[in-house]
């Protein structure tokens, strides 16, 4: 649709009068920016008459307010900002409505079938255009050095966004020339034959730590074995990621989890809404529940 869009304009979106998102999570594993695209461009004064009959057009699209009558509906089973930011753009002469998910329990954190201990750790951040550099200061600075002096193996680090994740896999290249560590990695790019290969060096322990991509889980859906001590750079968009990862580790095994301040949708659906507000208000940065 985009590239129809960018090849013959738009004048084919200007008299659309209800839009349906449904299932838009499932968009924000593939590329929000082209929905995001396609909204910007309903509504629109057409460039061409295209042999309309003016007479019969309503008054309000002359006026170029056909975007202030449109209906739009969205329906996400995750509460999300880009979902957010892309309902607040939405307008309509007669308001607008949100329904949310009740969060008030313990949050998904409770469904854990092992009895694990479950850290989460605040990553200081003031500014949100910032919100990825200071993340990955903090694990290169205070995460890494903390894993590598204990001498961990089985260590599975789950990275959401596809940038975070380059990142991260070229800093472990770094240390791996250092022969500090070996590592595996996957992502949604990866071939079936790679895969196969980076899990069970992984599990047989061949190679100490494995960087996945939360759309590699999405995707695929492998169950990764030999995880020890879980890694979750950024808290997955998908709460029911965090149940599927952590059930998979023993009782000896634990979690730990970076957030920041602006993670609020995330925490609040993995630990509920009242342990959100303290964890992310509290004066101490490390929580640990059991």
């Amino acid at each position: 649709l985009r590239i129809n869009l960018e090849k013959d304009g738009n004048d084919f979106l200007s008299s659309i009068e209800i839009v349906v998102l449904d299932n838009a999570e499932h968009f924000l594993m593939k590329n929000m920016d082209h929905v995001s695209y396609i909204f910007e461009n309903l509504n629109n004064m057409p460039e061409d008459y295209h042999d309309a009959d003016i007479s019969r057009v309503r008054l309000t699209h002359l006026n170029n307010q056909a975007k202030f009558y449109r209906q739009t509906i969205m329906l996400s089973e995750v509460v999300n900002v880009e979902i957010n930011s892309l309902f607040n753009a939405c307008l309509n002469h007669a308001g607008k409505v949100k329904l949310l998910p009740y969060t008030g329990g313990n949050g998904i954190v409770a469904n854990v079938g092992p009895n694990l201990r479950h850290i989460f750790q605040r990553v200081d951040c003031d500014d949100i255009t910032e919100l990825s550099d200071c993340r990955f200061k903090y694990f290169t600075e205070h995460l890494y050095p903390l894993l590598k002096s204990d001498l961990e193996k089985g260590v599975c680090i789950v990275v959401p966004s596809y940038f975070d994740y380059v990142r991260v896999r070229n800093f472990l290249r770094m240390r791996r020339k250092n022969r500090e560590l070996t590592f595996v990695q996957c992502c949604e790019y990866s071939k079936g034959a790679n895969v196969t290969r980076s899990r069970s060096n992984f599990f047989h322990r061949k190679r100490d730590w494995m960087v996945v991509t939360e759309r590699f889980h999405y995707f695929n859906r492998y169950k990764i074995r030999g995880i020890n001590k879980l890694i979750f750079y950024n808290l997955p968009i998908f709460p029911t990621m965090y149940l599927e990862y952590a059930n998979t580790l023993s009782t000896t095994g634990s979690v730990i989890s970076l957030f920041t301040k602006f993670d609020v949708y995330e925490l609040e659906a993995v630990v509920g809404r009242e342990m959100c507000e303290k964890l992310i208000l509290s004066e101490k940065s490390n929580h640990m529940l059991c």
